[in-house]
């Protein structure tokens, strides 16, 4: 009878290394699958914002029709301090320019990609500060700023001013995550 013999419950190095490997590959899966999710979600945020600000805008022209024409009025809310805003009311005729980027960043519509990047934190004062920056809307032409790209190209919904034969419209652009993609709309504004 053999009483002495200690038998080595260790784990060889060639279990460690298959170990090891196997934890690599799922964690490269993982990672991959991770940033699929992120970019999808951002792209349907932005895609979400872009339909609220375009059927808000048409139910305020709805909403002045009823009401009279350009000449009636809407609320609009504008900025009094870091954080807080005031409503104002003005003529539907004058209620669709930049105004409403500040009239989105109060309804609570955000830019979903700024807020990731490094230039964008120290605007916010320690959060005291809710700048125009952070919002979905943005007025004007869509440009690459070579300073903040790719922040202000996507994420945003741009609002545009564009005259069709003679008419007011606006014209909504939002760009996807990879910056190629985009939606477009145009809204006739015939006030």
């Amino acid at each position: 009878m053999l009483t002495g013999i200690k038998k080595n419950k260790a784990f060889t190095l060639i279990e460690l290394l298959v170990v090891v490997a196997i934890i690599g590959i799922l964690a490269a899966v993982g990672v991959k699958t991770f940033n699929g999710f992120q970019e999808r979600a951002k792209n349907a945020l932005i895609k979400s914002n872009h339909h609220k600000i375009l059927n808000f805008i048409k139910a305020d022209i709805a909403t002045c029709h009823l009401s009279g024409g350009g000449e009636s009025k809407i609320v609009r809310y504008e900025r009094t301090g870091g954080k807080t805003f005031r409503e104002r009311k003005i003529r539907c005729r004058s209620g669709f320019s930049n105004e409403l980027q500040v009239h989105f960043l109060f309804l609570g519509l955000r830019d979903p990609i700024i807020q990731s990047f490094d230039f964008y934190k120290p605007w916010t004062y320690n959060g005291t500060v809710l700048p125009n920056d952070a919002g979905a809307a943005w007025w004007g032409n869509p440009r690459k700023e070579p300073k903040y790209h790719p922040a202000y190209w996507v994420g945003k919904t741009w609002i545009n001013e564009k005259w069709i034969n003679g008419e007011k419209n606006l014209e909504l652009t939002s760009y996807f995550v990879d910056e190629k993609t985009k939606i477009t709309d145009i809204i006739k504004i015939p006030f």
